[in-house]
C-alpha cells in the first residue's frame, strides 16, 4: 500500500526513469542547455557566427582599413561602447549595374544625373553603438579630373547625402572629420546645374522688366532687426507684379544699413537671450504667413565671434521654426585665411550653417589679385566646398564699386569710387606758354596714392590710398569684365548660382545686365571693359581742337601749345567703354598761349653828299662853307644808321 503511494507521490521520477523521460533529457534539455551557453555571453556563438569578418572597437578606439587604402578611424573620443565594425569595397562596375547585391540596387538606380560615380562603393557596417566621432581616408579614384568638382557623398537607404571632406592632393586622398558613422562612402563628379540667380531689390525702386525672366529669386528689403529681436519695416511697398512674378520672393532681414552702419549689437544681444530669439524667430515666421513669400534671407553681419555657437543654435531654431518647404537662405561674412588650408570664419560655422540652410551665400574677395590662377580664390572654393555642399552656394557679388578700410568692405557708387583721384592740374609746365611748348596735364589725387592699377587676371581696376588720419583705403571699380570674371568661377566649382547685389539699380550698366542674362543658360562671353580719361582742349569760343583717350591706370597728357595764340581750356572726364554709362567730370584748367610781335624794321634814310676836300688854295672860301654846312649836319645825325630796339611782345 505504501509502494503505491510513494508512486503516485512522485510523478515526476517516473517520467524520468521511463524510456521517454530519457529522450527528453539526452536529446532534448541538454542540447538546449549547450546551445544556450554558446549563445549567451561570454561565448555569444550566433553574434560571432554572424559578425564573421567584422573587426572589434573597443573604447580605446581604433581604425579599419582596405586594401585600396581606404581607411576608416574611430578616435577613442567618439567611442562610448565597444562594437563591430566591417568594411566592404563594392567595384563601381558591378555596382552600376546591379549585380553585386540586390540591397544596393536601389542606390545604382538613384544616383543623380549630377553625379558621376567614380570610386568603389565602400559599405560600411556596424553592430553595437555607433560612434560619434569618424575620421576618413579615402584615395582620390583615378580619372576623377577635375578635382576641384569632386565630392564624397554617402547613400543613407532612401537618398544619396552630401559629405564634408577637403582633398589633400599631396597625398591623393579625401579627408573627412565627421560625427557620426555614414553607411557608405562614393567619391561622385559632379555636373554644372543651371545657376539660381538672385537679385537684392529695393523696394521703392522699379523693377527692371529685361530681368524678369533671368531672376529666379528676388530679396526685397526694408525690414531689419530691432531691439529685442523685434523686426521693423514692412514690405508692403513691393509691387505686385513682383510679388507675383515668375521667381520666388524671399526677404532679406537685416542689421545693416545702406550707409555702411551695421548694429552687431542688435545681433549679440539676441543670441543671448532666449525670449529674444524666440521673439525673433516667430517675428520672422508671422511676416512669412502675412506675405505668402517662399522663404527668408538672413544677413546678420558684424556677430561677435564668440557666439559662432549660439548663432548655430538660432540658425537650428529657425529651421525647426519654418514649414517644411520653407527656403532658409543664410549670408556668411568673407572668411581669413590663416595657412594654405586653413580659413577663419568667426563667429559663421559654414559647416553647421550649410547642414541647416538651404542656400549660403559666399561673398566674392574683394582683393583683384585672388582672381590669377591657383590664387586666393580658387583656394577659398577649394576650402568652403569641402564644407558645404557646391550645390547650396551662390557666390554673392556686387555690380556697385567696393571700398575696403581696416578689413571692412562696403559698397560705394562709380561717383564715390573716382572722387579721391582729384581735377585736372598741371603736371610739368606754367599756365602760360608760347607756341610748340609742350604742358604735361595729370589727375591730381591724394599725394599718398598708389595710381590707379589695372589688374588683368581680374579685369578690375582699383588703387589705394592713406587718408588725412594715415588710414588706408583700397578702391576697386567694377564693371561688366569683373563681373565677368567672377561668374567664372561659379561655372568652374559647379556652384548653386550667383547673388548679384544692386543689379536692379538705376545705375547699372547694360552690359553689366547682358553678361548675368547670358549667364542664365550658362555662357559667360568675353567682355573687354576700360576705363579711360578723356582729355579735352577747347578754344576761347568753346571749339575743340584736340581730343585724346588715355587709359586710366596712366592718366597723363602732353599738350603742345599751338602757333596761334590765345586762351585755351584743358579739361578731362572719366570714362568706361560701357554702354549707357556716364563721363564723370574731372573739371579743367585754362592755359595762355603767347605769341611774340616783331616790330616793322625802320627806312633808311639817304646818307649826306660827301664834300670834297679844300684845296690849299681856297682854304678861306673852304672855312666859311663848312660854318655853314654845321647845322645841317647836326639834324642829319640821327639818321644815321642804328641797331632798332626790339619791341616788347604784344599780347593778344
Amino acid at each position: 500500500m505504501s509502494s503505491n503511494s510513494n508512486r503516485m507521490a512522485n510523478p515526476f521520477e517516473l517520467i524520468l526513469e521511463s524510456r521517454m523521460g530519457g529522450i527528453v533529457i539526452n536529446f532534448i534539455l541538454i542540447p538546449l542547455l549547450i546551445l544556450s551557453a554558446l549563445l549567451l555571453p561570454p561565448i555569444s556563438l550566433a553574434d560571432r557566427l554572424l559578425s564573421f569578418g567584422y573587426d572589434s572597437i573597443g573604447r580605446d578606439g581604433g581604425a579599419i582599413q582596405d586594401p585600396d587604402g581606404t581607411q576608416i578611424t574611430f578616435p577613442s573620443e567618439g567611442v562610448n561602447r565597444s562594437f563591430r565594425v566591417k568594411l566592404t569595397a563594392v567595384p563601381r562596375s558591378l555596382f552600376l549595374e546591379g549585380a553585386a547585391n540586390s540591397s544596393l540596387l536601389a542606390a545604382a538606380e538613384n544616383i543623380p544625373p549630377n553625379l558621376v560615380m567614380k570610386s568603389p562603393y565602400y559599405r560600411l557596417q556596424i553592430k553595437g553603438r555607433s560612434p560619434e566621432e569618424v575620421v576618413l581616408k579615402v584615395p582620390i579614384p583615378n580619372e576623377s579630373e577635375p578635382y576641384a568638382t569632386l565630392d564624397l557623398y554617402s547613400w543613407n537607404g532612401q537618398a544619396w547625402e552630401w559629405l564634408p571632406g577637403q582633398k589633400v592632393l599631396a597625398e591623393d586622398t579625401f579627408e573627412s572629420n565627421l560625427d557620426f558613422a555614414p553607411e557608405s562612402i562614393v567619391a561622385m563628379q559632379t555636373q554644372a546645374v543651371n545657376p539660381n540667380i538672385s537679385a537684392d531689390y529695393e523696394i521703392s525702386s522699379p523693377f527692371p522688366e529685361d530681368l524678369r525672366d533671368t531672376l529666379r529669386e528676388v530679396n526685397p528689403e526694408g525690414v531689419y532687426l530691432d531691439v529685442g529681436g523685434r523686426l521693423v519695416g514692412n514690405l508692403e511697398q513691393v509691387p505686385a507684379e513682383v510679388m507675383e512674378g515668375p521667381f520666388l520672393v524671399i526677404p532679406t532681414i537685416r542689421n545693416w544699413f545702406n550707409d555702411g552702419s551695421i548694429r552687431s549689437d542688435l545681433v549679440d544681444n539676441m543670441l543671448i537671450d532666449s525670449a529674444a530669439r524666440e521673439q525673433n524667430i516667430q517675428a520672422i515666421v508671422g511676416l512669412l504667413a502675412q506675405t505668402g513669400a517662399t522663404g527668408i534671407d538672413i544677413d546678420y553681419r558684424g556677430i561677435n565671434p564668440n557666439l559662432s555657437r549660439e548663432f548655430t543654435a538660432y540658425l537650428e531654431q529657425l529651421r525647426q521654426a519654418l514649414p517644411p518647404q520653407t527656403q532658409l537662405s543664410v549670408r556668411v561674412e568673407e572668411p581669413l585665411q590663416v595657412s594654405a588650408d586653413t580659413w577663419e570664419t568667426g563667429a559663421y560655422d559654414w559647416r553647421a550653417i550649410g547642414r541647416i540652410a538651404n542656400v549660403v551665400k559666399v561673398p566674392a574677395l574683394p582683393d583683384p589679385r585672388a582672381y590669377a590662377q591657383g590664387g586666393q580664390m580658387e583656394a577659398m572654393l577649394n576650402w568652403a566646398t569641402g564644407e558645404i555642399n557646391r550645390y547650396k552656394i551662390q557666390l554673392l557679388l556686387s555690380t556697385d564699386s567696393a571700398e575696403q578700410i581696416n578689413g571692412i568692405t562696403r559698397n560705394i557708387s562709380y561717383q564715390e569710387a573716382v572722387e579721391p583721384l582729384g581735377a585736372v592740374t598741371i603736371a610739368q609746365g606754367e599756365d602760360v606758354v608760347g607756341p610748340g611748348q609742350g604742358v604735361q596735364f595729370t589727375l591730381a589725387g591724394i599725394p599718398a596714392s598708389s595710381g590707379v592699377q589695372f589688374d588683368t587676371n581680374s579685369g578690375t581696376y582699383w588703387y589705394a590710398y592713406l587718408d588725412d588720419n594715415n588710414i588706408q583705403h583700397t578702391v576697386f571699380l567694377e564693371n561688366a569684365a569683373s563681373i565677368a570674371r567672377k561668374l567664372q568661377f561659379v561655372a568652374q566649382y559647379n556652384l548653386r548660382g550667383v547673388s548679384v547685389q544692386n543689379l536692379l539699380n538705376e545705375g547699372t550698366t547694360p552690359e553689366v545686365r547682358g553678361v548675368v542674362q547670358k549667364f542664365a543658360d550658362l555662357v559667360i562671353p568675353p567682355v573687354e571693359n576700360q576705363y579711360s580719361v578723356v582729355w579735352q582742349v577747347k578754344n576761347q569760343d568753346g571749339g575743340l581742337i584736340a581730343e585724346e583717350s588715355v587709359d586710366l591706370s596712366a592718366p597723363n597728357y602732353t599738350w603742345t601749345a599751338p602757333d596761334a595764340g590765345g586762351s585755351y581750356q584743358v579739361v578731362a572726364a572719366i570714362s568706361s567703354n560701357q554702354a549707357g554709362s556716364e563721363n564723370l567730370d574731372r573739371g579743367g584748367v585754362a592755359v595762355l598761349v603767347a605769341t611774340p610781335t616783331t616790330a616793322p624794321t625802320p627806312t633808311p634814310e639817304p646818307s649826306p653828299t660827301p664834300q670834297p676836300t679844300a684845296t690849299p688854295e681856297a682854304d678861306e672860301v673852304a672855312a666859311a662853307a663848312a660854318q655853314a654846312a654845321a647845322p645841317t649836319q647836326q639834324e642829319a645825325a640821327p639818321a644815321e644808321s642804328q641797331p632798332a630796339a626790339a619791341a616788347p611782345p604784344i599780347v593778344a
